[in-house]
């Protein structure tokens, strides 16, 4: 029943005499036991809070002052008390000598509440039939440290719901007992307070909590009237709701909402409702509410939920200003999912409840990939440097674009945070890989992201900014005047928001904004700046920084199969997305089906950015794309290339010669690099280079900036040597002479002078990485296509795959490894079923000829070179007959695909294999 502030102490007395045993009841536990201060055959009265005007803690990140009073400051005034709420003069009650602020809940008394003591404390508790009054002071008390969960509201409400959805309680009401019953315990006491305050800052600027099995889903946001707040939530109670594969329907059991308050210096408040045993009638279900500052009520109906939340809204928090505005966010209850009869989708589905990223990385869910190496020698050094670490080459970061109308190249982004260097060192990075799959979300990140100025990271994904502006203003925004902001390298997890979201879909495109999957290494720091009062400091270089690694990183670009728009949102059928789900029709709306599971998505995108860091770090073990300081040492009367003799840059007299030679002097310098521009530069000056002069001389001089000279440029080979791009000539040590030339192969006997092996600083055998101008055009691209197609295979993929693959199932003319072998042999069988294969799966067939195959459209297969260029089709017309057209008069090619990116197609179908085998089991 609905109990009014003008009952009486009897009623009171009624009200909680057996709600212990209806709750212990709906918890499916025994009654308990008389509480400490009852006679046997007696019940001891309801909670309450000593204080008889509750404090109005505003927020995630805290304001507080009471409606009636000044500030509580922890003093004996706002203590709890066993027998009553302070009497007007301000006496209190003890239970006995024992009695102290850290010794255990006090029994609940029946007393008679104050009326009007505080409006938000009426609203809430009008239509309620029961309250536990377990408040964050009390909850402080229990902890025996006055205001230790004083503005922790976020915190408090993420771990309530955490011990729901773990099934450590049943209900919120239970929940907060159980917080305060662990801070009673001095065993538990400090865990707790850890936990809350780990919460705490996770959930500070916007709520992120990841509940084992609940699906999140975003509410709406600015919501300004409390009649508003309540008609939203009706809408979201009152029906069930599609899950985010589309199979079938799932009930809202928790709403999370947030509430701005007018005077609470930027900080908002959270509180949180939970939908008990939800039924096929919405309205008459049980209901509970939690607010921090007053604990935990229960409704017995909706209408009585929503006559509290509205007068909250609406007479709430007056010392504060009143409520604004609230937005909301919603959890499904996997438990609840019901399929839809006319599943479109293969098996079961694959969703598992509680795997995270973390299971995908095969890691701890903070574990960094790249570890710092202390014998790292520094960066090569530039004169101006092009960044903070310099060898940044040329990055395009936003290349696979699905609508962002201003794409911007950067290879350094920035994060703004409050943690120092040292903690993210010690946190080895900044990670959101314990996020459950189903709850990685980039629709749901920008949403969080663009709705409060000061969040970051949400769903997921870690947040950087292509503006160092943006980064500060972010920084301020999360009301503090201190901070850091990170300089971070690309990385191949990062994705552009806008650009994947889609122009329209984007929330805030101007931001700038790359987003993280998981995570980010502490190794991919670059570098810092302090802000102090809002100004930023001077930039401090990070020594862990692997620049060996991660200066040849780029981002992912826009993946727009990644977006995790809901099934009704219509977002799906824009060009960009249209090719990752289809429109079916159920229950009179359209719903728009991805073609597989997202979690697989999700998973598939995250391992293989992993792998290709995976890759990077590996092949600087091993030597190879080797970008550091080197010596060039000649095999010829040099101990096989292992003795003192070397390449060497020698001043005299003003001038600085190539010399080879075995004495280091003053003016001598042995250290080298190779760049991506396949240039020997001096490793202390790089702009300097070897050239070759019209005689064939080598000399140090300028590095060429026109990107079609190639003069000086080489094409290194273990077992041959440095060739020359520019002629085709080998690097060759003169036998009478200290200048190296460059000479025909073999050319006068002089082949065993033109062998020349590479050292690290280690004395390990290292090799260079491949040169842009050793890529010409042809028949499957530019030069620069497959000049990045040979870094990364990924940067051929055509809009609409995700993926190459080697095979199709089921297709056997499309078996063979070279289009041109199976041209003239397709049969139009084979035509269907690789079109509808590639198709569902958004994947295109590569060849190693410089070709692909793609669906395009609903009906027609089309071959591609490495380039993007039509050179074949297949359209399958409606009676199942297939025509097939060419678009180059003589179809050939001349180009046989390295190694390198083949093995990365196979490796990747490997994991993709790997992923569908696990799917439903163990993880995902």
């Amino acid at each position: 029943m609905a109990v009014s502030a003008t009952d009486s102490s009897s009623n009171y007395q009624n009200l909680y005499s057996n709600q212990e045993d209806q709750r212990n009841s709906d918890a499916g536990s025994s009654p308990s036991a008389p509480k400490a201060g009852a006679q046997d055959g007696e019940t001891a009265g309801p909670p309450v809070n000593s204080n008889p005007r509750p404090t109005e803690n505003a927020g995630s990140g805290g304001i507080s002052g009471t409606e009636n009073e000044p500030a509580r400051s922890g003093t004996a005034e706002t203590s709890r008390t066993d027998d009553a709420r302070d009497s007007p003069s301000g006496a209190q009650a003890q239970t006995g000598a024992d009695a102290s602020p850290g010794s255990g809940r006090a029994p609940r008394q029946t007393v008679e509440p104050e009326t009007g003591a505080s409006p938000t404390f009426d609203a809430y508790r009008n239509s309620a039939f029961e309250y536990n009054g377990v408040s964050d002071l009390s909850l402080s008390q229990a902890a025996g440290q006055p205001d230790s969960m004083k503005d922790k509201c976020a915190g408090l409400v993420s771990v309530a719901l955490e011990d729901v959805a773990g099934n450590k309680a049943p209900d919120l009401m239970t929940a907060t007992d159980g917080i305060e019953a662990r801070l009673s315990n001095p065993q538990t006491r400090q865990a707790t307070i850890d936990h809350v305050n780990a919460a705490q800052e996770r959930n500070r600027y916007a709520f992120n909590a990841d509940l084992p099995g609940y699906e999140a889903r975003p509410g709406e946001d600015d919501l300004t009237d409390g009649h508003d707040l309540v008609d939203e939530m009706r809408s979201q109670f009152s029906t069930r709701h599609t899950s985010s594969d589309a199979r079938g329907s799932e009930e809202y059991t928790f709403a999370e909402v947030t509430l701005e308050l007018a005077h609470s210096g930027g900080e908002d408040h959270a509180i949180t409702v939970q939908r008990l045993h939800p039924s096929a009638n919405y309205e008459n279900d049980e209901y509970q509410l939690y607010d921090p500052n007053y604990g935990a009520f229960r409704y017995r109906s909706f209408d009585q939920l929503g006559g509290a939340l509205t007068s909250m809204f609406n007479t709430g928090y007056p010392d504060l200003g009143g409520v604004v505005s609230a937005r909301t966010s919603y959890f499904a209850d996997t438990r609840t999912y019901r399929p839809y009869d006319d599943t479109l989708l293969d098996g079961p589905s694959p969703l598992s409840g509680n795997s995270s990223l973390a299971a995908v990385a095969g890691g701890p869910a903070d574990h960094w990939q790249v570890p710092p190496n202390p014998e790292l020698p520094p960066p090569p050094s530039f004169n101006p440097p092009p960044g903070p670490s310099g060898l940044q080459g040329h990055h395009d970061e936003l290349k696979r674009d699905a609508g962002n109308p201003d794409p911007q190249a950067s290879s350094v982004f920035y994060r703004p945070s409050t943690l120092s260097p040292e903690d993210v060192k010690k946190n080895q990075g900044f990670f959101a890989t314990d996020t459950s799959l189903r709850n990685v979300n980039l629709d749901a990140h920008d949403a969080e992201v663009s709705a409060k100025s000061g969040v970051v990271d949400g769903s997921g994904y870690l947040g950087a900014f292509s503006d160092l502006d943006m980064a500060q203003r972010k920084l301020v925004a999360m009301g503090s005047q201190n901070g850091y902001v990170y300089d971070l390298a690309a990385s191949p997890n990062m994705v552009d928001v806008a650009g994947s979201l889609g122009k329209g879909n984007a929330r805030a495109p101007a931001n700038g904004e790359v987003a993280a999957m998981g995570g980010l290494d502490w190794t991919q720091v670059r570098g810092w700046r302090q802000m102090n009062n809002g100004q930023l400091g001077e930039y401090h270089a990070n020594p862990d920084y692997r620049w060996d690694v991660y200066d040849s990183m780029r981002t992912a670009g826009a993946h727009p199969e990644l977006a995790r728009f809901s099934p009704e949102n219509p977002a799906w059928k824009d060009d960009a997305h249209k090719a990752f789900a289809k429109p079916v029709q159920e229950g009179g709306k359209t719903l728009y089906v991805p073609n597989e599971d997202p979690a697989v998505t999700q998973s598939r995108f995250f391992a293989n950015a992993r792998a290709k860091v995976g890759e990077a770090a590996s092949n600087q073990a091993s030597g190879m794309d080797y970008r550091g300081p080197l010596t060039i040492h000649p095999v010829w009367n040099n101990d096989a290339g292992a003795g003192p003799i070397r390449l060497e840059a020698t001043t005299s007299q003003g001038v600085t010669w190539p010399y080879v030679d075995s004495y280091i002097g003053p003016n001598t310098d042995d250290q080298m690099t190779f760049g991506d521009d396949g240039r020997i530069h001096r490793y202390n000056d790089y702009n300097t280079a070897l050239q070759i002069d019209s005689s064939g001389n080598a000399y140090w001089g300028a590095a060429p900036t026109d990107p079609n000279n190639t003069n000086g440029m080489f094409m290194y080979s273990d077992s041959r040597g440095l060739q020359h791009v520019e002629d085709g000539k080998w690097l060759t040590e003169g036998k009478s002479a200290y200048v190296p030339y460059v000479s025909h192969s073999g050319e006068s006997g002089l082949a065993e002078t033109q062998s020349w092996q590479l050292y690290d600083p280690r004395g390990k055998r290292v090799e260079p990485p491949m040169p842009r101008a050793e890529f010409k055009d042809g028949t499957a691209g530019s030069g620069a296509q497959l000049y990045q197609f040979y870094r990364d295979a990924d940067s051929a993929l055509p809009p609409g795959a995700t993926r190459f693959v080697t095979r199709v199932p089921g297709s056997g003319g499309f078996q063979e490894q070279k289009f041109l072998s199976v041209d003239e042999q397709i049969k139009p069988g084979d035509v269907v079923a690789t079109q509808n294969w590639l198709a569902k799966h958004n994947a295109a067939l590569l060849f190693k000829d410089g070709f692909y195959a793609v669906a395009d459209g609903d009906n027609a297969l089309e071959v591609r070179n490495l380039g993007g260029t039509p050179v074949w089709r297949a359209e399958v017309d409606g009676a199942g007959q297939v025509k097939f057209h060419r678009f180059w008069n003589s179809l050939s090619s001349n180009y046989l695909m390295p190694a390198r990116p083949w093995d990365q197609v196979v490796e990747s179908e490997k994991r993709n294999t790997s992923l569908y085998a696990r799917a439903g089991k163990t993880f995902m």
